[in-house]
């Protein structure tokens, strides 16, 4: 994802069953995994994996097989759909159902594999040919949506169909639709696009997060600061939103100042092939497919230039399992020297959160326990509560004392 430079990734087929935690899955610059599984069916089941600086909400769909993402900034929803063929009749007007009714009044782009065999996505007027009853409905709800189909090449090997599909609604937002090499054991070509939005990151905010390393900020500086403003004065005669954005613009410099923003790791994992691997790899799968085109998926020529782009996939498949054999090794013989790499990637192959902790203890002992550290938390909490200001501001206080208060419900209720 890191060499294709993908922001957002939708994957059919995960095969990802409950017991499966994402904390196995996450890839570092990514949101935690967006899927939705279908009970224990090993070969079902969607994915998303988002740019951790898109922000974005999930949306139920109540449809098996189906993921919606709604992009926040962006105002636009994905769907990923993956429509086995082993869907009933009620499944597939479910499906339907689903993207009449969600499509409508939005800006929708629909990924997946529809499975329609049946459907040669290179000729004009696809959606209104004949077509098998199951066919036709899904092209008539394409139709009736006002949906565009971009991909017109095969996208399953062994067959020649095209099976995966991009629906958008907008046709000025596609750019370039490309075929990519297929992952090894994979019948299907991962299929990249662009799709073009017009905002602004500059201004907006909501697009670009910077991420901060808090557990190193200068809380001490900042409390010093907090503490000498006087919040009365501040917030007098402010509304609610108004107050909160006052806070903001108080504490936002103060997070700038002492809140150091956490380091850019470098995309490129230590696995990663070569790149002359990787050229390789991609230029005997272009041979492959032009050889196809040119003499006929059944000549010697094709089957030569399979066998070719086979032999290679294997190479590149067999790099990652060496690559992370060797990259372990390396670890471990450097473990006295760099003991924060190896400790990094053995928290990273554990579920949870096993990055929290030890902390520190006001005595100075360092502590583990997880009820203890709870504690610390809850200590270090309540602490910010106090009974009185260190150095409170003249109006701040009062040397008098209030006595024979008398409220009564008629002073307090207002009808």
């Amino acid at each position: 994802m890191h060499d294709c430079d993908i922001d957002i990734m939708a994957i059919t087929e995960s095969w990802l069953l409950p017991s499966i935690p994402n904390s196995f899955l996450s890839v570092q610059g990514y949101h935690p995994i967006a899927r939705t599984d279908v009970g224990d069916v090993r070969k079902h089941g969607v994915c998303f994996y988002i740019r951790d600086n898109i922000p974005f909400i999930s949306i139920d769909s109540n449809c098996p097989n189906t993921h919606i993402v709604h992009l926040v900034s962006l105002k636009c929803y994905i769907i990923v759909v993956y429509r086995p063929p082993s869907n009933t009749q009620n499944d597939n007007t479910a499906l339907i159902n689903l993207l009449e009714q969600f499509c409508t009044g939005k800006e929708v782009l629909i990924l997946g594999d529809f499975n329609l065999p049946a459907v040669d996505w290179s000729i004009e007027d696809v959606l209104f040919q004949d077509y098998d009853p199951l066919t036709l409905a899904f092209t008539n709800c394409f139709n009736t949506i006002g949906l565009h189909q971009w991909v017109d090449f095969p996208t399953f090997t062994s067959s020649g169909n095209t099976l995966d599909l991009i629906l958008s609604m907008e046709t000025d937002r596609i750019g370039s639709v490309e075929s990519l090499c297929p992952l090894p054991g994979c019948g299907h070509v991962p299929i990249k696009f662009t799709y073009h939005f017009t905002f602004n990151t500059s201004q907006d905010g909501n697009v670009c997060i910077k991420k901060r390393a808090w557990e190193r900020g200068k809380y001490k500086i900042i409390d010093n600061h907090v503490s000498q403003i006087d919040w009365d004065y501040e917030f007098c005669h402010l509304s609610v939103d108004a107050k909160f954005n006052r806070l903001l613009q108080i504490l936002t410099p103060l997070i700038d100042s002492y809140i150091p923003l956490c380091k850019q790791l470098s995309p490129s994992s230590p696995l990663s092939p070569p790149t002359a691997l990787k050229k390789n790899r991609t230029t005997a799968w272009q041979l492959f497919k032009s050889t196809r085109r040119f003499y006929g998926r059944h000549s010697k020529q094709c089957t030569q230039a399979l066998e070719n782009y086979n032999i290679i996939n294997r190479q590149y498949r067999n790099h990652f399992i060496y690559s992370q054999i060797a990259y372990e090794r390396t670890l471990m013989d450097n473990l006295k020297r760099n003991p924060k790499a190896f400790h990094q990637y053995i928290r990273n192959k554990k579920v949870g959160a096993p990055s929290m902790g030890p902390l520190s203890h006001p005595d100075g002992s360092l502590v583990e326990d997880c009820a203890a550290m709870a504690e610390i938390f809850v200590n270090s909490f309540s602490s910010v509560f106090k009974d009185s200001c260190p150095n409170p501001f003249p109006h701040q206080t009062f040397q008098g004392t209030l006595d024979n208060v008398n409220i009564t419900y008629s002073a307090v209720y207002r009808p």
